[in-house]
């Protein structure tokens, strides 16, 4: 390989879409209007503004996954030990520091209660939040997430490129979008629908806002 050959395939490989960085912004945006009371809104009517978690993991999921394909297309194989070290100089710097306030400094919390430590470390805050008792930097549950999907993808990438079909491609991502609405369907029997009521359609909507 020359090495003309070689630059412009390092350039097409971590190609910077500036468009994507401005969905970015606003995604930032939308997050930090959800968090403003409904007092400050015209008519006290607050915006879809949840979307911007959604906005921000529709993101990650394109151009996490595109750093890993790319490659691909350029007959290169990705480096999963740079991807990982990448990731976590990118996240951790900023989550530790974050962490090193809430728990060394209690008054910066927003609420008393806390999930343990060793949750945040290992990226387990989010199963079985209880918010009320343990709501403070419960917001990281997004980032606990993320980093789920940040292990699990490079594995996926490699089981669906060792030897690529359009069949097995097609039904990996059918059973994704299947094993989401049966998710979706547990959440919602085992903790909307009790809290809901038939005659009230905004008990549900109420709880969602919760949490």
């Amino acid at each position: 390989m020359t090495p003309e050959v070689a630059s412009r395939r390092g350039r097409n490989v971590n190609a910077r879409y500036h468009g994507l960085d401005l969905l970015r912004t606003i995604a930032i945006l939308l997050v930090v209007l959800w968090h403003l009371p409904r007092s400050v809104f015209p008519f006290h009517f607050k915006p879809a503004t949840w979307a911007g978690v959604d906005l921000f993991f529709v993101l990650s999921g394109y151009l996490i996954g595109s750093q890993l394909l790319r490659p691909y297309t350029v007959n290169l194989q990705p480096s999963f030990a740079r991807f990982y070290v990448r990731r976590a100089l990118r996240v951790l710097p900023a989550y530790l520091a974050v962490l090193f306030l809430y728990f060394l400094i209690p008054q910066f919390r927003e609420q008393p209660g806390i999930s343990p430590l060793w949750r945040f470390l290992t990226f387990t805050q989010n199963f079985g939040l209880d918010f009320d008792a343990r709501g403070a930097f419960s917001h990281a549950w997004s980032l606990c997430v993320e980093e789920h999907f940040y292990l699990a993808l490079p594995f996926i990438v490699y089981w669906l490129m060792r030897k690529p079909s359009f069949k097995k491609t097609s039904a990996f991502a059918i059973s994704v979008v299947l094993f989401g609405m049966v998710l979706r369907g547990v959440l919602w029997i085992h903790y909307v629908k009790p809290v809901s009521n038939s005659d009230d359609e905004i008990l549900p909507i109420l709880y969602l806002e919760k949490i």
